[in-house]
């Protein structure tokens, strides 16, 4: 029920995507670096990750701009021991699919413009468990996909973005990104 209802969720947007680009183009190109730092369940397991992110935006108006986005994200490991014996680590790494928008607070001649906006989509999740002698992997798991809901806050000086969001999915985080858009 729950993945019926994501995919649903993804296809409406995808259309009403659709729907808001025909006959324009995306008028903004962007990359950008991520740091995040695990909250909840996955910092049990999980230490910072570090990310690439590709963003493609379109602007709707001069005060909103719709947003879709894909990354990678390799969170660090955490070691911990298993029936008296030490050095088994996990390993996360996250593959976001995002769409979503943002809502300029400052006008567009002001130079420095916050904003606020927000994103969703999928989380495709890979773990796996080496054991202590470093050489092999005990277990892994890879194209878990989660649906994530991403509030976020930043602000455009130029072509510089510098944000910071909070991922709210079953493994959440906090991520702090700055990015370079290419065109605009």
């Amino acid at each position: 029920m729950k993945k019926t209802a994501m995919k649903w969720t993804m296809i409406l947007a995808m259309a009403l995507m659709q729907n808001a680009f025909a006959g324009n183009e995306i008028n903004g190109i962007g990359i950008g670096a991520v740091v995040a730092l695990p909250s909840g369940d996955l910092s049990n397991f999980a230490g910072t990750g570090f990310g690439a992110v590709g963003t493609l935006r379109y602007e709707f108006n001069k005060d909103i701009s719709l947003t879709g986005s894909i990354g990678y994200v390799k969170f660090g490991g955490k070691e911990f021991s298993f029936f008296a014996t030490e050095g088994y680590k996990y390993n996360y790494a996250v593959i976001p699919i995002m769409t979503g928008g943002r809502y300029y607070l400052m006008p567009e001649d002001a130079g420095t413009r916050f904003h606020v906006g927000g994103q969703l989509g999928y989380h495709i999740y890979t773990v796996s468990l080496d054991t202590p002698d470093g050489g092999s992997t005990l277990a892994s798991a890879s194209g878990t996909s989660n649906f994530a809901l991403v509030p976020t806050v930043g602000v455009e000086l130029g072509a510089i973005d510098i944000s910071a969001h909070y991922t709210l999915a079953d493994f959440s985080y906090i991520g702090i990104q700055v990015g370079f858009l290419f065109s605009k």
